[in-house]
Order: C-alpha cells, then sequence, then structure tokens
C-alpha cells in the first residue's frame, strides 16, 4: 500500500477542511483513525472524522475548524488494506497548505446511459449554487441546470443540460464565481472537455409490476449503443414466491446479486426466448415493447420473470405479476386483514384465497375474502424464523402477492407513541417535579382511564417503587377515588442509593402495569453564582471587533472573583426587520448560510467578579440578511458546577438592504396584469438610502418537479430581467 497524493477537497465558512488522501488500494476504513495523524504547524493534533462508509483508495476527511493555514499528514506504517494482508510499509508523511480562496480542482464529464449528460465539477470550497449561473459559461452555448452535490468524492456543482455525447465543450468560470462563505475565485479558468460516448446498456423500463389481463401486456426494453438483444420470460412457480421475494429484498445478497442466472434457472418454468432488434443509432435511447402474450401458449396469468439479455452488458431482470387481484394488507398484533379489489375498477373482489406465508415458506394462516373483498386471518405464537412475509391472493387461476416487509406505506407525522387502548384500563401517573434529594417525599399522583376515556369505578391499586439497580423499594396500596385518581407519598431514606427511581402503578396480585413514571435521586446544592452577559443595545457592524463582557456574583452579594469562566460565540442568520417598513421583505430567503461558532477561551474573573471577550464576523460573509450574535459565557463554581448567561445582538455585514413590496397585498397577481413591485434600499437603523448605486431586477417562474426520484426540487428559470 502507498499514499499517492493529498489534496484539499473543500473548506466549509468555519474552516472546516476536507482532505482527500489518494491511495494505490483502498485502505481498512476501520483503522484509519489509529494510523492517520493530522497537525497544524504549530504542532497541535487536528481533530478529524472519516466521511462517508465506501471502501475506495479515496479517503475523504474532515478536520475540525482550523486557525492556521497549514496542515501536516502523517500515515504511519502498518496501516491494513481494506482486501489483502500487505499493510503500508513505510511511514509517509505530507504537508498541504490550506486554500483560502476558491479553486477548481477537478472537471468530469459524464454520459449516463439512460441519462442526461452533466459535468462534475469539484471545488476546494462549498459554491454558491444559487448564483453560480451567472458566472458559468458553456462555450458552443447549451442550455443547462446548477445543482449542488456533497459526495464521498468531493463537493461541487453539476452541470446538467443538452450535452451530446462525444461532443466537445469549453466550459468558463469567471472571477466573480462564489463559495458559500463570499469568497470569489478570483481569476477566469477555462477547460475543454469531451463528453465520452454511452457505454452499450440494458434495462426493462418498467415501474411496478403488476399489469392487469384486460390490458396490453406490453412491457418495454431500452437499450443504448445495442443493436438486439435476447428478452425472456419464464412463469415463476408458486411454490418458489417466498425464495424469489426474498432473494429480491436482498437476504440471499450473497447468492442473488452474485448469480441472477442461477436464481432464475432454480426458481422458474421453462423459458420462453424472443430477439428484439434495434436500429443503428449511436448514443440514442430506443425503446421497443414486447408482448407478455406472445411468450406463453395461453392467457398469462401469474407472476412471471422477464429477462433482457444482451453480449458484454449486464442482464437486466423484471418480475412482472399479470392479474386482475389488487392486494392491500394491514398487520396488527393478533393478525392480518387483507382487502381485495379488481385493478380494473376498484370493486371489491369476494370468494378469494388469501394466505400468509413466513420467511421459511411456512403457511402461518388463510382465510377466504367477503363481499366487501376484505379477509381476516389470525396468527398466533409466531415463532421468529417464521415472520409473516409474503401474502398470497388466488381465485380461478387468477394469482397476486405482496410482499410485506419493504412495501410498508409511510405514514403521516405525529402518529408515534403506544398504540390505543383495546381493554382494561390505562393510568397517568406523574411527581410534583422531577428530581429529589435522600431524605426527600416524592410525591405521586396517578389517574386512570378506560378505553372511552372514563374514570372507572373505584378498584385497589398498587404503586410500586424500584431502585436503580430494579429492586423494589417498597409497595404501596392505593384505591382510586370517583374521579379514578389515586395519590400517594414515598419517603426515600438517606441511605438509599442515587439514581433513577421508577413508579408503576399496577394491579394488585397480577401487578400489571397501567401506568409509570420515574424521578430521580440525587446529591445536589442550590447555584452559588449567577451571571450575567451585558452587551449594549444596537447593532453591530461586521468590521468592528464585538466586546463580550461578563459579570458575575456569589448570591450572598460578594463578586465571584479568582473563578474561571469560558466563552463562546456564534453567528447565525437572521431577519432584517426594521421599523416602519411592515410588509417589506427583505435579503435572500433562499440563500444558504450555516451558522459558525468560535471557541473564545478560558480567563479568570478579575477582583470584581467581571472578565471581557471579544468576537469578530467576517466581512466577507454573505448571509441572507443580517446576522445575530449569540454569546454564551459558562462560570464554573468552586465544586466546578457550571453556571451559563446568554445574550444576543444583531450584526449587520452589508452596509444596506435591498427590499421588495408587491403592489397588491398578499403577492397575487391576475394573469395578463402587469407585475409592479417597491423596490428600496434600507440602512441598518431604518432610513432610507437615496442612492444605492445600480440593481438589476429579475423575475423568475418555479417549476415544480418530482421526476428525480431522490430529490424532488424546484427548478428557477429567468423570466424577465431588467438592469436599472
Amino acid at each position: 500500500m502507498n499514499l499517492r497524493a493529498v489534496e484539499q477537497a473543500g473548506l466549509s465558512p468555519d474552516r472546516q477542511v476536507t482532505l482527500k488522501l489518494r491511495f494505490n488500494c483502498a485502505p481498512a476504513p476501520g483503522e484509519l483513525s489509529k494510523f492517520i495523524e493530522l497537525k497544524t504547524r504549530a504542532g497541535a493534533v487536528v481533530p478529524f472524522e472519516r466521511l462517508g462508509d465506501v471502501k475506495s483508495a479515496d479517503v475523504l476527511l474532515r478536520t475540525a475548524p482550523l486557525a492556521d493555514d497549514f496542515v501536516a499528514i502523517r500515515v504511519r506504517a502498518g496501516l491494513p488494506p481494506a482486501v489483502g494482508t500487505l499493510p503500508l510499509e513505510d511511514e509517509q508523511t505530507r504537508t498541504l497548505a490550506v486554500a483560502s480562496h476558491l479553486q477548481l480542482t477537478r472537471l468530469t464529464p459524464s454520459s449516463p446511459a439512460f441519462e442526461g449528460c452533466r459535468i462534475w465539477a469539484y471545488f476546494t470550497a462549498s459554491v454558491d449554487a444559487r448564483s453560480a449561473p451567472a458566472h458559468i459559461a458553456v462555450e458552443p452555448a447549451v442550455k443547462f441546470s446548477i445543482a449542488p452535490f456533497d459526495s464521498w468524492q468531493g463537493s461541487g456543482l453539476t452541470l446538467s443540460g443538452e450535452f451530446r455525447p462525444g461532443a466537445v465543450y469549453n466550459v468558463v468560470f469567471r472571477p466573480t464565481l462564489l463559495s458559500e462563505g463570499g469568497v470569489g475565485l478570483g481569476r477566469e479558468i477555462r477547460r475543454r472537455v469531451q463528453f465520452p460516448h454511452r457505454s452499450p446498456s440494458l434495462a426493462i423500463g418498467i415501474d411496478g409490476r403488476y399489469l392487469s389481463p384486460r390490458g396490453p401486456l406490453a412491457v418495454p426494453v431500452t437499450a443504448v449503443n445495442l443493436r438486439e438483444c435476447t428478452v425472456s420470460a419464464r412463469p415463476l412457480l408458486r411454490r418458489n414466491l417466498v425464495h424469489f421475494a426474498m432473494r429480491e429484498a436482498g437476504n440471499y445478497a450473497s447468492t442473488y446479486a452474485d448469480s441472477v442466472r442461477a436464481a432464475a434457472d432454480e426458481l422458474t418454468g421453462a423459458a420462453s426466448n424472443r430477439v428484439v432488434r434495434f436500429a443503428d443509432r449511436r448514443d440514442e435511447t430506443q425503446r421497443q415493447a414486447v408482448d407478455l402474450r406472445d411468450f406463453a401458449a395461453g392467457e398469462p396469468r401469474g407472476a412471471w420473470l422477464v429477462t433482457a439479455d444482451a453480449r458484454n452488458v449486464s442482464v437486466s431482470h423484471r418480475l412482472v405479476v399479470v392479474t386482475d387481484l389488487g392486494l392491500s394488507v394491514k398487520r396488527g398484533r393478533d393478525g392480518v386483514l387483507a382487502w381485495v379489489t379488481s385493478l380494473r375498477d376498484a370493486a371489491p373482489v369476494p370468494g378469494v384465497e388469501v394466505t400468509i406465508l413466513g420467511r421459511n415458506n411456512a403457511e402461518l394462516g388463510r382465510g377466504v375474502s367477503d363481499a366487501d373483498g376484505l379477509v381476516f386471518v389470525p396468527l398466533h405464537d409466531v415463532p421468529a424464523e417464521a415472520e409473516p412475509f409474503l401474502a398470497v391472493a388466488e381465485k380461478a387461476g387468477d394469482l397476486s402477492f405482496l410482499r410485506l416487509p419493504g412495501s410498508e406505506v409511510t405514514q403521516e407525522k405525529g402518529v408515534d407513541g403506544q398504540p390505543y387502548l383495546a381493554a382494561g384500563h390505562e393510568a397517568f401517573v406523574f411527581t410534583d417535579r422531577g428530581i429529589y434529594r435522600p431524605g426527600e417525599t416524592v410525591h405521586v399522583k396517578a389517574l386512570v382511564r378506560d378505553r372511552d376515556q372514563q374514570a372507572p369505578e373505584p378498584f385497589p391499586t398498587v404503586l410500586r417503587v424500584r431502585r436503580p439497580d430494579g429492586r423494589i423499594l417498597r409497595d404501596l396500596p392505593a384505591m382510586l377515588d370517583e374521579l379514578g385518581a389515586a395519590e400517594a407519598a414515598v419517603a426515600v431514606e438517606d441511605f438509599q442509593p442515587t439514581g433513577r427511581y421508577a413508579i408503576e402503578l399496577t394491579v394488585p396480585g397480577t401487578f400489571k402495569i397501567l401506568g409509570e413514571t420515574s424521578v430521580a435521586i440525587e446529591d445536589f446544592v442550590p447555584p452559588q453564582i449567577e451571571s450575567s452577559i451585558d452587551l449594549p443595545e444596537g447593532r453591530r457592524n461586521a468590521a468592528a471587533p464585538i466586546a463580550i463582557p461578563v459579570a458575575a456574583r456569589h448570591l450572598f452579594g460578594r463578586a465571584a472573583d479568582g473563578l474561571v469562566a469560558e466563552a463562546r460565540a456564534a453567528f447565525e442568520p437572521a431577519a432584517f426587520t426594521p421599523k416602519g417598513w411592515d410588509g417589506w421583505s427583505f435579503g435572500d430567503a433562499e440563500r444558504g448560510f450555516p451558522a459558525t461558532s468560535v471557541d473564545l477561551g478560558r480567563q479568570e474573573l478579575d477582583a470584581d467578579g467581571r472578565a471581557s471577550w471579544s468576537a469578530k464576523a467576517d466581512p466577507a460573509w454573505r448571509p441572507p440578511a443580517a446576522l445575530r450574535l449569540v454569546a454564551g459565557v459558562t462560570v464554573f463554581e468552586a465544586s466546578g458546577r457550571p453556571v451559563s448567561a446568554v445574550a444576543m445582538a444583531p450584526v449587520d455585514v452589508y452596509p444596506h438592504y435591498l427590499g421588495l413590496k408587491p403592489a397588491r397585498e398578499g403577492g397575487h397577481i391576475r394573469v395578463g396584469e402587469p407585475l409592479a413591485v417597491a423596490v428600496a434600499a434600507v440602512a441598518p437603523d431604518g432610513k432610507r438610502v437615496e442612492s444605492a448605486g445600480p440593481l438589476k431586477a429579475t423575475v423568475s417562474r418555479i417549476e415544480w418537479s418530482g421526476a428525480d426520484p431522490w430529490r424532488p426540487s424546484a427548478r428557477c428559470g429567468p423570466a424577465a430581467a431588467r438592469d436599472r
């Protein structure tokens, strides 16, 4: 193993550096922290974390925020590879000067088989993707869109557009291209790229798997740079449904992923083959449809495995189910409720036999759907190895199935928590506070309700108190009153252990828990000092340091001199809302700016119990609007207990803010009506700026697209622009 190179792959606004270490083979991921050490120029160790979990010869490390522009990388001998036994033979060291300005490190064109061409541009820092289109050009001119990316290989921008495979383009990055921290590229960069031709590829281009026998049984086969392929269809045997579904779900990854052909041969019936031919059109995506009726002796029904194969390309498989039976399943604690409907008209289908099969292919239960298409299959005492895995519906030669794990419908938010009470009673148990000292009395109360949220008839209960080690401290009888309430006082002796005590309201005899809570028993004393931060009122300018004075005193009056205090400061985005400008919008709400925190260090309070720190924002930062300074100071008592104070102040990076206000309230306009928007430049003190320089107004149309399953997004396209 050998370390080939080290390069800077990213720089965040708070100066976290992303390093890329390039080895000649992939190192063992779990051993990197033991064999790699980073240091500053002064020799201080720099903490870091590994990004991603991909086994690769390129390793990404992200450092803690760096105050230095230099980092030394040391890789000790003995670093083992991910595969093989020959470790790094000799210790290797590298040094890297951290580039604070934006740099382009790599430009990679790609031509995916069934997607549009794109260019991957890697930079030393995260780029402001929203402003980037105005600072990037492609020659010859091509319509393209820009999106940021952050992967295990690095971060940067992707240029996606109407690029042609095999064509050559010049990409121009202008000096005004900015990072998210507001740092510019500084010089124009021109790169010539040539897109590769698409690799020969084959795919079965169908979403889902269910086809109605009353419709066309067309399965589209998509190909690029192929003249022909062989398409086969095999009936999947009913007894092998579970085994194939297990392979499809990845449960047999070592066999299914490595031997798809073997899985098809073992689990299906005889194959019927057809040759599909394509026109000789280079780099063009072509689609041909095959009809499943051409592969079956009669009318096809049930599950079919469709395979497309060609020389020197990956085999494409798709399991298709020809059925009119739509299956919806809801699992419960005591069984499975299935609903069978027709795929043709969504009408309930009666008389369908529904079978629930386990992971081991064992039959767990079956039932027949009623006139509403519903059937409940009870499940009791199911062993772990026979967990419900597949629901199979059959009627008059028609067959459909649904894999239970992995096909769940995502529930809406706010549905977490314990299930509704089906029978019996439940209790809400609470105490007057959550922490007590040893020797104090814990006052416990409980409210009991039935499934209708009504108070039950009074009955006896037992309050069981458990120590932190799980042993029972005592049982206290408690009789419910007519409101379903009970209460008790639990004395915790001085000699009892500290920790968290559990309190359970139970039924006498069976000790079934109706409700429970917990309290902490700890030795604690009240705070001995108080601290405060005295930030003067008013707004601050980012160009000047901001003083953070702190004062601390003992609660009995004396100054807390000699105590140690530490301070930290964070700058986070804040809205600019000046008085007298109601209805106006200031700043760019879609611009990203991560909160930046700074550790200001420790000081000892003087004789007056005071100390002072200073924090400074970077005038080059480009937040959406204003910034907010959040200053925090922690003073440590003589016992080591911390007492903290927090103060906030607005900070202005910009000399003025641009505001917009639509002429019509609410911002809505009618079609064909001219768009009127008022524009104003406002100083941080709320006064109008008469001369703010030339302005450019752009009106964009937002088009929402959910075509990308990984990143549904909105795309803004300029509808009109005007300089003024």
